[in-house]
């Protein structure tokens, strides 16, 4: 992740399962990442080939009480949800 970013966008595959996403640099994993701390690094297409989308409010409370820490950041990120459609990666909303 980047160190100078530190968030991650919550995605869930169209399959179901959880993507972690850094909107800086577009590295995705399976699971939260520590701040500055990195164990991998994949695609959202490697993670998600069929796509992604916003989770819904069940699967956030469903990640919620798996022990992820989830927070609201008061941050525009419409832009880059336009740049990962505009890279071809599909993303839906629930």
């Amino acid at each position: 992740m980047c160190s100078s970013m530190g968030a991650q966008i919550l995605f869930v595959a169209i399959d179901g399962h959880p993507v972690y996403v850094c909107p800086m640099c577009e590295v995705a994993w399976p699971t939260p990442q520590r701040q500055f701390i990195v164990d991998s690094a994949d695609t959202i297409d490697d993670l998600a080939p069929n796509g992604v989308r916003l989770p819904s409010d069940a699967e956030i409370d469903a990640v919620r009480a798996s022990g992820v820490q989830l927070a609201e950041v008061a941050v525009d990120w419409a832009e880059f949800v336009v740049d990962l459609l505009s890279d071809g990666c599909e993303v839906q909303t629930p």
